[in-house]
């Protein structure tokens, strides 16, 4: 069974026959405009609720689903300011500063280098991205069942899912070898899980 325990993103897995042993996460995404003051932005109000969400019944982890810099559209600096800005204002809240965060690209973050934000991997508190996809189990209950996430590339799928014309606007080029590889590597992981009876929960993101 799947439950959405709030409307904020906040959501529940729980095994089937199972009603005690469950994980929480929060989902967040398109959501990297920064104003000045950072507090008068819609992203500091919903992760205020975020952080609401989050205290009276707590969350294990957050997914960060992309579009994670607007205005300019991505970063090319690990010093960009609004890194700062997203870390320690914006999403340094409690019952969610202290959680582990895990990362995906969206096409906003494409425009800029998104090398720079995989960098910020263990340089930046609770900020999980070690590399354009991959992987995660988490263990959803003391009988050893787990749920895999695939965290995917979304540079790859925002060049995949355009027409010609609008690559044309893109400022990137992905290569045909990594669409390829990607695609081969989420077939083969959901392949391997399937062969796996502790994973009872498989999402992509």
């Amino acid at each position: 069974d799947f439950t959405d325990s709030s409307s904020s993103g906040a959501r529940s897995f729980i095994p089937v026959n199972e009603t005690r042993d469950h994980i929480h996460f929060q989902m967040v995404g398109d959501y990297g405009l920064f104003s000045d003051p950072p507090t008068e932005a819609n992203n500091y109000k919903i992760a205020q609720v975020m952080s609401k969400v989050a205290q009276e019944d707590s969350v294990d982890f957050l997914v960060a689903a992309g579009d994670n810099f607007y205005s300019p559209s991505g970063i090319n600096s690990t010093d960009d300011p609004r890194i700062k800005t997203r870390t320690d204002i914006t999403y340094n809240q409690p019952g969610i500063a202290d959680k582990p965060w895990y990362f995906v690209l969206g096409n906003h973050d494409c425009d800029g280098n998104p090398e720079d934000e995989i960098a910020l991997n263990g340089k930046v508190s609770n900020w999980n991205f070690p590399s354009s996809y991959y992987s995660k189990t988490f263990s959803i209950d003391s009988k050893g069942n787990k749920a895999l996430f695939l965290f995917l590339d979304g540079c790859l799928l925002t060049w995949m899912a355009a027409d010609e014309e609008t690559k044309k606007t893109f400022s990137f080029t992905p290569t045909e070898e990594a669409i390829e590889t990607q695609t081969r590597w989420i077939k083969d992981t959901l392949e391997n899980a399937a062969k796996d009876d502790t994973i009872v929960w498989r999402s992509i993101v």
